[in-house]
């Protein structure tokens, strides 16, 4: 939670991108959906966000995720079924015909975006132990009734995936509802509020970053000519104070 510009997307990127050791990212899936990208009337919400991720986990682990190997993984569940429900007395008579059917179901479910998201997160849970991350970003860009709109599509798909679910939310709308549905639904306990610094505090850590930067750049003693001609030296690490 927190105010237009006060740090969630940058807190987000920072926090998957440079803290978790290298360890432990080998064991971490996860996804961002930038809801600056969806269409304005939000058409078809659940089916977008669903073919965003999936475009997410191709660009980072390349083509192969959707290979026919992978989707036997994906759909494990779903083909047994098949083979020791409807199928089983066919596959005894025509094994050909069977996989035959079982290729045209897989490729019913792969078209259908939701149940191919669903299948693969549910194969990245099982297969790592870990609920797979869902990062839904710049919502609050959006006005009131989209906010509380995605708020209940982020619900669905936490539900619907047993994904773990991040959603950046503006403080002001969570504040002014969190007491009415669906926001009266928000696991309370686990709500972040991200404050933005005062603008002479950032200002400030710039400079500090600006004269380490200096200090390591440049010889360890420095100097300047004062209008009268003398000359100060001081020690590099020093700059700030001169």
């Amino acid at each position: 939670l927190g105010g237009v510009g006060s740090g969630k997307s940058t807190f987000l990127e920072r926090y998957f991108n440079n803290i978790p050791n290298e360890s432990r990212l080998k064991h971490i899936k996860y996804a961002k959906v930038d809801f600056n990208k969806a269409t304005e009337d939000l058409e078809s919400v659940e089916e977008w966000i669903c073919e965003e991720i999936i475009n997410q986990l191709k660009s980072k682990y390349g083509d192969q995720i959707l290979s026919n190997e992978n989707l036997d993984l994906y759909f494990h569940n779903e083909i047994e079924v098949m083979r020791n429900g409807p199928l089983k007395e066919i596959f005894e008579i025509d094994e050909r015909y069977a996989r035959l059917e079982i290729a045209k179901k897989k490729q019913e479910w792969f078209e259908d975006k939701v149940k191919l998201c669903t299948a693969i997160i549910r194969h990245e849970n099982h297969l790592e132990g870990l609920p797979f991350i869902a990062i839904f970003d710049n919502v609050d860009r959006r006005d009131r009734d989209q906010q509380l709109k995605i708020f209940q599509t982020v619900q669905w798909f936490r539900n619907k995936t047993s994904s773990f679910s991040i959603l950046a939310l503006r403080d002001e709308t969570y504040d002014a509802f969190k007491n009415q549905p669906p926001l009266d639904a928000f696991l309370k306990p686990f709500s972040f509020r991200i404050h933005p610094p005062r603008f002479i505090s950032v200002v400030q850590k710039r400079l500090d970053l600006a004269i380490n930067h200096l200090s390591q750049k440049s010889s360890k003693k420095l100097k300047y000519t004062l209008p009268n001609g003398a000359i100060i030296t001081y020690p590099a690490n020093h700059l700030g104070s001169y």
